[in-house]
């Protein structure tokens, strides 16, 4: 088996068909063999599943497999259960709620012939938002193999779905979606890039992004916070593998969308917990501003040592005012 296509789903009964049947409609006779399809649904509440099975019965003939989770686990323990059931050389991890661009399975399959030796073939993406489409492209060398430390000086965008991925790459460094983690691909994808080696970018557009009000990625999400301390971690591990603190100004990047973006939609409740919460996690989210090699970066750490309370209203005032 040469790719695996995971799906995941919870409460996708409107959509879920429309990913599906983007991947299915690009199947042939002459790379259908090649292809399998594993939708994973995480105990949806509408009628996902039967939506689901009705249309594996109809395309029978596909390699469809639905994959129910027994309880609800969330997104990352549903992207994980795809994974640990894909048989595929290669990964492509897609949400339930968006599809690929027509033709996209041919560019993904020429692109995986032409660099079998690739651990990640990077490509572009669509962004569908409300009224507007945004091609998003690479800045990147094109079709030239690069290393995940060149990757990040210059590429944030670390989501899986625009990207294919070699199986043996992730289970040779252990790379999993962390549980709970919101939203799910930014530790995922710091991870997925930063231990590559060899990272190719072909500039065609194979995935398209439905950006909604309701998405998780545009809405306050009372985990999200939480989840700056994974991003911490990961890139404290990649830095002292890898030796470069390209990592640490990724997650510092990353505290401080979340500091000026999340904090200042806290009640006070929300608010009083994360402090705690910040407090007991300092010592890294210090060493990490401290090493990002950003002087703004060691200002907030100094601000962090004296008072998180203080820092934190301090950041939440300016946000406000600008």
């Amino acid at each position: 088996m040469k790719l695996s296509v995971i799906i995941t789903c919870y409460n996708f009964e409107a959509v879920i068909v429309r990913c599906i049947d983007s991947v299915v409609k690009q199947l042939d006779d002459a790379n259908f063999a090649d292809v399998e399809v594993i939708v994973v649904d995480d105990v949806s509440k509408d009628a996902s599943v039967s939506v689901i099975s009705d249309y594996i019965a109809r395309f029978h003939k596909r390699n469809i497999r639905l994959v129910c989770r027994e309880q609800n686990g969330g997104v990352c323990a549903a992207k994980n259960m795809g994974l640990s059931v894909a048989k595929g050389e290669y990964l492509w991890i897609l949400d339930g709620d968006d599809y690929i661009s027509d033709g996209s399975l041919a560019v993904v399959l020429k692109a995986m012939s032409d660099y079998p030796d690739e651990e990640i073939i990077t490509f572009d993406a669509r962004f569908h938002y409300p009224g507007e489409l945004v091609v998003e492209k690479r800045d990147m060398p094109v079709l030239k193999s690069i290393n995940g430390i060149d990757f990040f000086k210059k590429n944030y965008v670390v989501c899986p779905w625009r990207n294919i991925i070699s199986a043996s790459y992730l289970k040779k460094h252990n790379i999993l979606f962390t549980d709970g983690v919101v939203p799910d691909d930014v530790e995922f994808g710091l991870k997925l890039f930063g231990y590559a080696e060899r990272i190719t970018y072909v500039p065609e557009s194979i995935y398209e992004y439905i950006i909604q009000k309701t998405s998780i990625t545009n809405k306050f999400n009372e985990r999200k916070p939480y989840s700056l301390f994974a991003v911490v971690d990961s890139a404290i591990k990649l830095y002292e593998y890898k030796k470069d603190r390209c990592f640490l100004k990724f997650a510092a990047d990353i505290a401080n969308m979340i500091w000026t973006c999340d904090c200042p939609m806290m009640n006070k409740t929300q608010k009083r917990d994360y402090i705690k919460a910040v407090e007991a996690n300092k010592d890294r989210l210090v060493f990490c501003l401290n090493n990002s090699g950003s002087l703004f970066a060691k200002t907030e750490a100094l601000f962090l040592t004296f008072s998180v309370s203080l820092f934190l209203n301090i950041v939440v005032f300016y946000k406000r005012l600008f």
